[in-house]
């Protein structure tokens, strides 16, 4: 990863007569103290550009066909609100089962139902 890292951030070498762009934000300076002060791997140096990169990819995929890793297929967002608006859910077979439990309250008897079945009980 910082191979990589490092080909993205390498300045092309320039031809002889060729003036290489200016350093307007001193880029290049801060690169080469960062090389020289912090071991590798190093934390983000460009966050903001990170955060960019990683939207941009999301973006694609979103809005993309293809196959996963893992072997499933996906669509477009829009693709698969159209297909659920025409077509609807698919049948279920069998009860819901929800994938996370749910909390068991227990069951306590109000003191009135107590009260009832107590005089039932004597009155029998």
């Amino acid at each position: 990863m910082q191979e990589q890292l490092n080909r993205e951030r390498a300045i092309p070498k320039q031809s002889e007569g060729v003036k290489p762009p200016p350093d307007w934000d001193e880029r290049a300076q801060e690169e080469s103290h960062l090389q020289r002060t912090f071991p590798v791997p190093r934390l983000q140096h460009d966050d903001v550009r990170d955060m960019n990169q990683l939207r941009a990819a999301e973006d694609d995929h979103l809005s993309s066909t293809g196959r996963n890793a893992d072997g499933t297929m996906h669509i477009p967002i829009a693709r698969a609100m159209e297909l659920l608006a025409k077509e609807g859910l698919p049948a279920v077979s069998g009860p819901f089962v929800p994938n996370v439990p749910l909390p068991l309250e227990p069951v306590t008897a109000s003191p009135d139902a107590k009260a009832k079945s107590g005089t039932k009980k004597a009155g029998q």
